[in-house]
């Protein structure tokens, strides 16, 4: 029988979506770290010599890999989630309280454990995890003002380099900077281990709708502008599934703001709303 760890990675791999994949209006150049882009850079050319993504500009080369995204429907150019997750500044507050779990790992990790140090990102969020138990009980640690570190010197030598945050401050920044679900737990089975679950906000139904009613209008914008285009063509427009945008037109239809005129081959699309 799977475990239910396995049966959740294999559900999250049937989702074809990518959240970080969402453009943050107002975001640039600005907020990244160069120093850390160029780096990444510099990486890239030497596992890739020769590569033509090494002569472009910054922001050329940042849409090429997915860090920077033009969207023609919503008329939205920038930068995008996974763009910042990668090479933000320290100043975002997500970006902070990432590093801090990923400090926090490594810092209370028991490395004398037959476990190792995990860290996973799926599409609800992700997963930190060590081997050892807590010191502090959960409750009290996701508080702050107590502290147990189990590698002290490791921990001393990442403040040096402005990394990690002083004893019992750490949990609480990452409350401050992640505006998701925040779940702390220690367990001894199947061996003993600590699991820190940052997870993404979860629309509401309000949200919902408003996401839902907001795809329906940028679907009518695009057969306005061309009112033979496919589903297919809709989609790939838009970005997303083809069973999305049949769900949408359908209920346009049923809503009395789209007609089919003529035939599915042959025919066209007319906005009626």
């Amino acid at each position: 029988m799977l475990a239910d760890e396995d049966v959740r990675r294999m559900i999250a791999e049937q989702v074809t979506d990518s959240r970080d994949t969402q453009i943050l209006p107002g975001y640039g150049l600005a907020e990244l770290a160069l120093d850390s882009l160029h780096a990444y850079r510099n990486h890239f050319a030497a596992f890739r010599p020769g590569h033509p993504w090494t002569d472009l500009d910054d922001v050329a080369f940042l849409r090429k890999i997915g860090a920077w995204r033009h969207d023609a429907a919503r008329k939205e150019d920038g930068l995008t989630l996974a763009g910042l997750l990668m090479f933000g500044n320290s100043s975002d507050p997500v970006h902070h309280a990432l590093r801090e779990a990923l400090v926090n790992a490594l810092v209370h990790a028991d490395y004398s454990d037959r476990a190792a140090v995990k860290i996973v990102k799926s599409p609800r969020g992700f997963l930190f995890r060590n081997p050892g138990l807590m010191r502090v009980p959960p409750e009290q640690a996701l508080l702050g003002g107590e502290s147990d570190c189990r590698n002290g010197i490791l921990h001393k030598l990442l403040l040096l380099i402005g990394l990690g945050e002083r004893a019992g401050s750490g949990l609480p920044k990452i409350r401050r900077g992640w505006t998701g679900e925040i779940k702390l737990t220690d367990s001894m089975d199947p061996y003993n281990q600590t699991r820190l679950e940052l997870r993404w906000p979860q629309p509401t139904k309000a949200n919902s709708q408003k996401s839902s009613q907001e795809t329906g209008d940028r679907i009518l914008t695009l057969l306005r502008q061309d009112h033979v285009l496919t589903a297919s063509k809709v989609a790939l427009a838009l970005g997303i599934s083809m069973r999305a945008v049949q769900k949408q037109m359908a209920s346009l239809q049923k809503n009395g703001r789209l007609r089919r005129v003529g035939p599915d081959k042959g025919g066209h699309w007319e906005v009626t709303g």
